[in-house]
């Protein structure tokens, strides 16, 4: 696990008035965590003349897909249809000529079936999976997007919090010392965690049309704390 303290943002306020004078301040802190699951996008497509035929060769194509997918070790809970579509395509008459009456231009039809597909043993599974969707289903494949996660962030959030708490403490303990006062207890702490976002995962080309690299780089996980002391 790698901790980045760089990712700051600092907001210090020095409260008087009526009120009990307080200071204010923020911390933030990152932690980095290895992906442990990737997310697929992928689908299959066809065109055709024959809106039967063309949905008959995206049946297969699925089928073949969802067969790839399971011999990688992929399980039906995790293959989600998220996206089913027909669209006509007309083609324009190319004879430059009027087109008689009652004559159209040519249609053909485009369908496509989109999955979303979870590999829960990571980067290197769905790198598999994805080459041999590329042998099995060939043309007619699309991969629309690929992300990763972690099932279990607790360990970077608890080391990030405690940072960005030290951070917050080393901060307001400076502005106590500017405005000549001390530090009294802490009044108020207000957590914001944000996502696990990937700084540099990719999916790549590698050794040309042999495979496709998957590389998942890390994720970071971030907590911001908003923390209040009272003044003695």
């Amino acid at each position: 696990m790698t901790v980045d303290l760089n990712h700051q943002s600092v907001d210090p306020t020095l409260d008087g008035g009526t009120s009990a004078p307080t200071i204010s301040v923020t911390g933030t802190a990152s932690a980095t965590v290895e992906p442990t699951v990737a997310v697929l996008s992928v689908g299959v497509s066809e065109q055709n003349s024959s809106l039967q035929q063309a949905r008959r060769s995206v049946t297969t194509k699925l089928a073949t897909a969802r067969r790839q997918l399971e011999a990688v070790g992929v399980t039906d809970r995790d293959i989600q249809t998220s996206g089913l579509a027909v669209h006509p395509i007309h083609e324009p008459i190319h004879d430059h000529r009027r087109p008689l009456p009652g004559e159209r231009a040519g249609r053909r039809f485009h369908v496509s079936n989109t999955m979303t597909v979870v590999f829960r043993d990571g980067p290197r599974q769905a790198e598999t999976a994805i080459d041999g969707l590329f042998k099995t289903v060939g043309d007619g494949l699309e991969l629309h997007g690929l992300r990763f996660d972690c099932d279990d962030t607790s360990e970077a959030e608890t080391e990030a919090r405690r940072l960005a708490f030290e951070q917050a403490r080393d901060k307001a303990e400076h502005l106590a010392r500017l405005a000549d006062v001390r530090l009294g207890p802490v009044i108020s702490i207000v957590e914001v965690r944000e996502p696990a976002h990937p700084p540099g995962a990719r999916l790549s080309m590698a050794h040309a049309a042999e495979s496709m690299s998957v590389d998942g780089g890390a994720l970071w996980v971030s907590v911001v704390l908003s923390v209040q002391w009272a003044i003695d």
